[in-house]
């Protein structure tokens, strides 16, 4: 699929449990995790009951996700973790429209800054988005990845 001009891309929140839910799950772990010969675990899992899921549809598919995590410090502070796309649709703007969408809910809910442990490989889709390097490379899961922060009440 070259184009997703002709179909209907739709972005809603994802229940947990649901169906959608565990489709969820398998993007993630398929993108995420057994590219680096891992499994997504009730580790990365135990927490979703407590985040927002953010999914992307293509014609009702769920084809990428994001989830969001209230942290307790800093107050008014959110996480953005488990960011995923399948393979044949990315770098065709559904990252963006997921990132943008899952931003302006959080506004919604008293959300002031935003931060993400972005692997190294989108530190650029991240920049372009308004997010801001906040540390040194580090790795997790074998990957490096860097902090990112942006602040949602600039502009």
């Amino acid at each position: 699929m070259e184009t997703l001009s002709d179909h209907a891309i739709t972005l809603r929140f994802i229940d947990v449990p649901s169906l959608e839910y565990q489709a969820a799950c398998k993007i993630r772990d398929d993108i995420l995790r057994r590219p680096l010969g891992l499994r997504l675990s009730q580790v990365d899992t135990k927490q979703d009951y407590e985040q927002w899921h953010l999914g992307a549809f293509v014609d009702n598919k769920l084809v990428g996700c994001v989830s969001a995590a209230k942290l307790t410090e800093p107050n008014n502070t959110y996480q953005i973790r488990q960011m995923a796309i399948i393979n044949a649709l990315q770098g065709l703007g559904l990252g963006k429209r997921l990132m943008q969408t899952m931003e302006e809910h959080l506004k919604t809910q008293a959300c002031q800054h935003i931060q993400l442990a972005a692997r190294i490989t989108a530190q650029g889709f991240y920049e372009a988005l308004g997010y801001n390097t906040a540390s040194d490379i580090f790795t997790h899961n074998s990957v490096e990845h860097i902090m990112m922060k942006k602040h949602l009440n600039e502009a």
